[in-house]
């Protein structure tokens, strides 16, 4: 049976409602203190209503003047702990009370003051909050439409591109018209242009929201009635010119002066003028001109400014992106003269990372040598890990003689780390219950620890040497532990949790997976098989143990080489990331200490199967500033050596000045990724590299990034130790806060992944100090919106970025100068392709003839002569080998390291050299780091005409002529001055070059005479000695 709903009054008082089952009564006054229900104590005018329990109620109605023997029998039959009574009365003063005498209506009374509650809570919002009420259409909205431009298109996206070194400078606007331009749409006419076009007057125009007109009289009423309004504008308008006729001229020039000479005064007249109105008629056209392109075009004005000014941004305080400092982390004896190159938080702890230091910063570009170390560092410290309970003395120091460049903890075995060498190999540390030892003594003692009770781990196994990689680890990432990649690289997803593998990335330009899972049967067999442990957890320390010297790849993938870039060297990778949801464990732990950052909070990682999304594709960033998308795709086969591949570079980009040394992706969603290389960051889509969602190009060099707990802030530090906070919400244009971290560059930016107190980010310097920064706090309601609007942010700009390369693909493909520049770019391609293909034929042409020549001269017959010689050539060695009792086998063998070395030596002369070459490379890059191109700025602060730099060039020139003239006058006075100078007289230069003519003619002659007496000479001997031998 459906329940007929009641418009409850605005008031909580029952006075005459007919409620089934409640029953008006009288309580005295005592009734009334012994219920609990006075009127001006217990229940109210406001609200008169009171629960009251059942034996005190059941107890009066079975005395007699309580008021409650009319419903006696109904009370006896109330099964519920409390009687629901209220105040009946609009008076201050009565006894006039209701009760509710079952159940039903208990609740039906709640329902009612329910109602009442929500009706008088709209009430007071609607006399507070006014809400527009419907429509009533009356037929006017029709007429009241049609004085409305209506849009008959959608409205255009227009993007505009630029050269990043323009952007951030003052521009100099100037006049351009509209078919000057590829995409010019509208210009602006000048005021004096005629267009023939017919123009509507407006008849009528209506208003709908106006006060009904009345009619009023006056009777003596001076005019007649006139509506005008007037306008300020910035326009020119020609002045009337006033032409006197010539018998006015005349009649003004007869006094004094005859007609005759009229014309002369006028010249006079002309000649008198001023220079200054002279200048101004001169000039007058071109002022003109100027003032209507003012009256049109606001030259003062940045529109660009005003377009992207958001009002949201002066309304952020300050105090929400103050980042501040809550621990900072060095010890002198460890870290001195050294710099943080990695970071890792324990996936389990919260409060404790594991710090990797090195002679040699991770971002530095110029692989050069720090001073000499103190004779109080550490030289076997490789990395620490730190806690939030001690920031003077670490809790373990990690040994080994190797340098760890990157290093990472297991996110599935806490007590296992992973460090990368900087030649290539691969070292373990097994933690075991060290580390919660080692806190749980702290916490019991409260002593911290000294420099002397530190406890030191070794490494407990390391990579073989040969079959790692052979340049520096950059980074190393960790594979869920339900995929796992085969020997033959293909990527299978497993049903248990079995798996234990990570990747890591070097400079010599190779990708490899590792795998801690599986053991060799036989250390000392020649044939190591390889077995695989059951489950993750049952990975020990002496499977570790057995992992040492001969862990090894299991599969390599090359990065491909192109020709745009041969120097290839990886710096940076991302992967997909292994989902993982926190199951929180407090081990009896106070309220107050869980609210304490310096408190270690235990948490529990498991893997969220829902959410599998890990694929054969990575992200690249290289050190010519290119961004890379790859894949691998695995071979049909496997062998027992470790197999490799090239990858395939699926997309790339180019939008980095510089090496693109870090890649964050995003916490809040996780296709978004986040690049630094040179002095550029950008915001990527991870399958859209095309064009980076937002990015910006600042005057310092980049060192690090990371995003922030809070959606769509992230933060990115500089050379010069400065953090700069960028909030695309609020503005797009400036960080908007900036914060000096260091004196020296900050190597990295590390997000704290598990839920504390406070949000908190880790932040390594190079002075060796690793700080702890606290992130500002956010209601929940303000992150939801944050992380929609950012969602709808990213939405937006994919979608405009894909319309806009789609209208550009479209346009190139049927614009006449693309079209020209693609075919001239085919014939290149092709003469070039010509040219190699026809380089290659002469080589190869010339290789056969060589091998040719080489069979030709082997096929020819040798003499006997020539035999018997090599015979006894090689029976002469053979005698001199016994001789001195030789092996010739073994000279061969000792003689082969020597050749060897040789061999190394030259080719490192050759390497050395080649190097020499490039040196102002590297010196002009080594300058263009140290010392970044700034940006130019003008220093005209106003805006200027487009006319003013042709005025410009023409007073530079101007200027130019004057000085030429001027100097030309001094030295001609000079010349003048000078009487030093020697005149010219033409009768005694000719007759000098008659005589050097004389001179020249007689040496010649005796030449000449000389040369036959010798030769009369010679031919007297000849014939002297033949008479003699006759």
């Amino acid at each position: 049976m459906s329940v007929k709903r009641v418009e409850w009054q605005l008031s909580w008082l029952a006075l005459d409602e007919s409620i089934e089952d409640t029953v008006h009564l009288h309580l005295t006054k005592e009734t009334q203190r012994v219920l609990g229900c006075a009127i001006g104590e217990d229940v109210f005018l406001e609200y008169p209503w009171a629960y009251i329990p059942q034996h005190l109620v059941k107890g009066l109605a079975n005395q007699d003047g309580s008021g409650l023997e009319s419903v006696r029998e109904r009370i006896m039959k109330y099964e519920g702990e409390y009687f629901l009574v209220g105040y009946a009365s609009t008076e201050l003063d009565s006894t006039s009370y209701v009760i509710c005498s079952t159940e039903d209506a208990r609740d039906r009374i709640r329902r009612r003051n329910r109602e009442i509650t929500m009706k008088i809570i709209a009430k007071a919002d609607n006399m507070v909050r006014k809400t527009a009420r419907p429509w009533v259409s009356r037929g006017s909205e029709l007429e009241v439409d049609q004085t409305f431009a209506v849009k008959s298109r959608p409205l255009f996206q227009v993007e505009i591109c630029l050269p990043t070194h323009l952007l951030g400078e003052t521009r100099q606007l100037a006049g351009r018209s509209a078919d000057d331009a590829r995409d010019g749409y509208i210009k602006i006419v000048p005021r004096f242009e005629k267009f023939d076009n017919i123009s509507m007057n407006l008849i009528s125009k209506c208003v709908q929201t106006h006060l009904p007109g009345q009619e009023v009289g006056v009777q003596t009423y001076p005019g007649y009635p006139k509506r005008v309004w007037s306008q300020y504008e910035y326009e020119y308008t020609f002045p009337e010119m006033e032409y006197k006729d010539e018998d006015d001229q005349e009649e003004e020039l007869q006094e004094g002066e005859t007609i005759e000479n009229v014309g002369e005064d006028k010249d006079v007249t002309v000649e008198r003028k001023k220079p200054l109105e002279i200048f101004l008629e001169s000039r007058a056209n071109e002022m003109i001109e100027n003032i209507r392109y003012n009256a049109a075009i606001n030259m003062y004005r940045n529109d660009i400014t005003e377009l992207a000014r958001d009002p949201l941004r002066d309304t952020v305080p300050k105090n929400i992106m103050v980042y501040e400092e809550y621990q900072s982390f060095i010890d002198l004896a460890f870290t001195q003269g050294k710099i943080i190159s990695d970071v890792s938080w324990h996936p389990c702890l919260t409060g404790t990372a594991a710090v990797c230091y090195t002679q040699v910063s991770g971002c530095s570009l110029i692989q050069k040598l720090t001073e000499a170390r103190s004779t109080n560092c550490d030289l076997n410290s490789s990395a620490l890990i730190w806690s939030f309970s001690d920031n003077l003395h670490p809790k373990i120091v990690l040994e080994d003689f190797r340098e760890v460049h990157s290093l990472s903890f297991c996110p599935f075995r806490e007590d296992v780390i992973v460090g990368g060498c900087t030649n290539g190999q691969i070292v373990i540390w097994y933690l075991a219950d060290s580390l919660r030892s080692v806190l749980e003594k702290q916490s019991d003692t409260g002593d911290e620890c000294s420099g002397s009770k530190i406890l030191r781990l070794p490494v407990i196994a390391a990579s073989n040497r040969l079959q790692s990689h052979s340049l520096c680890i950059r980074n190393i990432h960790w594979l869920p532990t339900n995929y796992q990649v085969e020997s033959d690289g293909k990527l299978s997803k497993l049903t248990e949790e079995t798996s234990l593998q990570f990747m890591t990335i070097s400079e010599d330009g190779c990708i490899a997976f590792w795998d801690l899972c599986w053991q060799p049967v036989s250390i000392s067999s020649p044939k190591l098989v390889k077995i695989t442990l059951k489950t993750v957890n049952t990975l020990t320390e002496n499977n570790l143990k057995n992992l040492d010297g001969i862990l090894k790849p299991i599969y390599r993938v090359h990065i491909q080489v192109t020709k745009e870039s041969p120097n290839f060297i990886p710096l940076s990778l991302q992967a997909s990331a292994p989902n993982r949801f926190l199951e929180k464990i407090y081990h009896d732990m106070s309220v107050e200490d869980q609210f304490d950052l310096s408190k270690v909070k235990r948490f529990s990682i498991e893997l969220d199967r829902s959410k599998d999304t890990f694929t054969r594709m990575f992200w690249i960033g290289t050190l010519e500033g290119d961004f890379l998308i790859c894949t691998w795709e695995g071979h049909e086969f496997s062998t027992e050596v470790a197999s490799s591949e090239i990858s395939k570079i699926t997309n790339r980009s180019a939008a980095h000045d510089g090496p693109v040394i870090d890649i964050k992706r995003c916490p809040h969603m996780h296709e978004i990724l986040l690049t630094i290389g040179g002095h550029v960051f950008a915001v990527w889509k991870d399958d859209f590299l095309v064009s980076p969602l937002f990015w910006r190009r600042r005057s310092c060099r980049y060192t690090a990034c990371s995003w922030s707990n809070r959606p769509a802030i992230f933060l990115v530090a500089r050379h010069d130790g400065t953090l700069e906070t960028w909030d695309i919400r609020f503005d797009t244009r400036e960080p908007v806060f900036l914060q000096t971290i260091s004196g020296n560059s900050i190597t990295g930016l590390y997000l704290h992944v598990l839920p504390a107190a406070r949000s908190l980010i880790g932040v390594g310097d190079g002075n060796g100090a690793f700080r702890v920064l606290v992130e500002p706090k956010e209601s929940a309601e303000e992150l939801t919106d944050r992380a929609a609007w950012f969602r709808e942010f990213v939405t937006h700009e994919l979608s405009r970025k894909r319309e806009f390369l789609n209208w550009q693909n479209e346009y190139l493909k049927s614009d006449s100068k693309a079209l020209e520049r693609k075919s001239a770019r085919i014939a290149e391609e092709a003469r070039r392709k010509h040219e190699e293909a026809r380089e290659r034929f002469q080589k190869e042409q010339r290789e056969l003839a060589r091998i040719e020549e080489e069979r030709r001269l082997r096929n020819v017959p040798m003499s006997k002569a020539a035999i018997w010689k090599r015979a006894d050539h090689e029976r002469m060695k053979t005698v001199l080998l016994k001789k001195k009792n030789f092996v010739p086998e073994e000279l061969e063998v000792a003689r082969r390291p020597l050749v060897l070395q040789q061999e190394e030596r030259i080719r490192k002369l050759t390497k050395a050299k080649k190097e020499c070459e490039l040196h102002e490379k590297y010196f002009s890059a080594a300058v263009s780091l140290e010392f970044p191109d700034q940006q130019k700025r003008d220093s005209i602060t106003g805006p200027v005409l487009g006319k003013n730099h042709e005025m410009s060039l023409l007073d530079i020139r101007e200027m130019d002529k004057k000085e030429f003239f001027k100097i030309q006058n001094e030295f001609s006075s000079r010349i003048k001055l000078d009487s030093k100078i020697p005149k010219f007289d033409w009768n005694f230069a000719m007759r000098e070059g008659r005589e050097r003519l004389d001179r020249s003619n007689n040496t010649e002659f005796s030449k000449s005479l000389k040369k036959r007496e010798r030769l009369s000479r010679v031919l007297q001997k000849s014939k002297l000695k033949d008479d003699e031998a006759v």
